[in-house]
């Protein structure tokens, strides 16, 4: 069974679970620090309405145009299948795979930061969907 722990699940929610070298990734925005809570503008975003996370990344310029500070990423963690809301993720450390890498998921955030905006994740740690429930 999948790591419960697991943060890259490259063959879905039945599949194996890849180690990752988090410490790889070379980030070009290292001092990122946020912006302060009285700028906020978020934007909230399902990525598999773009298509992926190399899309998400390509619509960043838009959204700094419309005066966004901040971008919010409906829940992320791994999910049966390859479209879903979100809400019924069955791993939740690991980025779903159907968007693309966790590298690109860092790609992402990593220009976000560039261009000023903050990045959040909806979390849904209180319940799990049913298929590739292992825990």
């Amino acid at each position: 069974v999948p790591d419960p722990a697991s943060q890259f699940q490259p063959d879905g929610v039945h599949g194996h679970s890849q180690v990752l070298d988090h410490g790889a990734y070379a980030w070009r925005v290292d001092e990122w620090r946020g912006r302060p809570w009285h700028e906020a503008v978020i934007y909230e975003l399902h990525v598999g309405l773009f298509g992926s996370y190399a899309e998400v990344e390509r619509f960043l310029p838009r959204l700094v145009e419309l005066g966004v500070t901040a971008v919010e990423l409906m829940p992320l963690g791994e999910f049966p299948g390859r479209r879903n809301w979100g809400y019924d993720g069955v791993l939740p450390f690991a980025p779903a795979s159907a968007y693309g890498t966790p590298e690109q998921l860092k790609h992402l955030i990593d220009s976000a930061h560039g261009m000023g905006l903050m990045v959040f994740v909806d979390v849904i740690y209180n319940h799990f969907g049913p298929d590739g429930n292992y825990l």
